[in-house]
């Protein structure tokens, strides 16, 4: 099963459409540039519908007659507001077209409801309608999309991520309604996975070398990179231990990644499959101070409470906590304070080595 996008309108596309859709769905959408043709497009569309059996589906429209002449007009008065470029988009001729193997489970109520959700998602503030068409082989419906929003310069535009994204969804609604559909499902089991970007040498070599059960070049980057990671207790750490092992870590602009130094080839990190694993580690980071500032001030708080248990005056702190042997002529009681001292602040220094040994860890 596939989805095919075409960026313009071919002479050939009825031949095409005919023969691709046999055993699969398949949403195809193409453009018109030049002159507006929103009529001649409006006339052929309805010439294969059947209105008794399933009406339009009028999207975003004024007119709620059918009247081809007034749905025209909407269509042309909000083609004004595009700008005028040669060449530019007029409208989009898409069209949604269900598996041959379901020709006889999907009825009109089906193409009707998932030709509207499919109209919600790709063009939620532009001009539609849609007609759908029983005479052929299997059922389908044609879709025409205004080239610009509703009363605006701005166009109708979708990046393949965007186009990729609205196709999954409308498989996901039509799963979940009308699971009977079996053969018109495209993405069931496909979930997307982290894209890594390889160029055909590379692949090749990869090849080789798994075969030969070496690490690539890559795979050996991502190891030394994930054990940075893991060993890092902070940004600045995590760059020196990258320099040890012969990296630089850069960040251009919101997307970080490596550097060989000997070579120079730079290695993005979500290429090498280790962003999430930075971001987390990244989190980890930013509460370490936070933590550490809270043991701190959990140690100074013992301390005091021991320093008052010893009854001892701020005043004489500084004398009582001076290191070395007492003098001969001190005073008795002024010796013995300071020995407890001394006592705990010797179990003040192995609480903190402990505490220190434990975040190490």
């Amino acid at each position: 099963m596939t989805w095919q996008r075409h960026g313009g309108m071919c002479r050939s596309w009825r031949q095409q459409f005919s023969n691709s859709f046999i055993l699969q769905m398949i949403i195809k959408s193409m453009t018109r540039k030049g002159s507006p043709s929103f009529g001649q497009l409006l006339r052929y569309m309805v010439g294969g519908s059947v209105p008794a059996v399933c009406p339009a589906i009028l999207h975003n429209l004024k007119t709620d007659d059918g009247n081809l002449t007034r749905i025209e007009g909407e269509f042309l008065k909000n083609f004004q507001h595009c700008p005028k470029r040669k060449n530019g988009v007029v409208l989009f001729h898409e069209i949604l077209s269900f598996s041959v193997l379901d020709k006889a489970k999907v009825a009109p109520e089906i193409v009707e409801d998932l030709g509207r959700e499919y109209l919600r998602l790709r063009a939620p503030d532009a001009l539609g309608y849609a007609c759908p068409h029983f005479e052929k082989d299997s059922a389908h419906l044609h879709i025409m999309l205004s080239g610009n929003l509703i009363g605006s310069r701005k166009k109708l535009r979708l990046s393949k991520k965007q186009f990729s994204e609205i196709k999954r969804e409308l498989e996901r609604i039509q799963r979940e309604r009308y699971p009977e559909l079996a053969n018109s499902v495209v993405f069931e089991g496909k979930e997307l996975k982290p894209h890594r970007k390889e160029n055909r040498e590379e692949r090749e070599l990869g090849r080789r070398l798994k075969k030969e059960g070496q690490q690539t070049e890559k795979e050996r980057v991502a190891e030394v990179l994930g054990a940075c990671l893991r060993h890092s207790k902070s940004e600045q750490d995590f760059e020196a231990r990258l320099k040890k092992m012969g990296f630089a870590f850069y960040l251009r602009g919101k997307t970080p990644g490596v550097s060989n130094i000997e070579t120079r080839r730079k290695y993005r990190l979500n290429t090498l499959g280790c962003l999430p694993d930075y971001e987390a580690e990244r989190e980890r980071w930013k509460k370490l101070p936070i933590r550490t500032a809270e043991i701190k001030t959990i140690q100074q708080n013992r301390f005091m409470q021991q320093f008052k248990r010893l009854d001892c005056r701020k005043d004489i702190r500084e004398v009582l906590e001076s290191r070395g042997l007492p003098e001969p002529d001190e005073m008795p009681h002024i010796r013995k304070r300071r020995m407890e001292l001394q006592r705990v602040a010797r179990l003040q220094r192995n609480l903190r080595r402990s505490v220190q040994a434990r975040l190490k860890r």
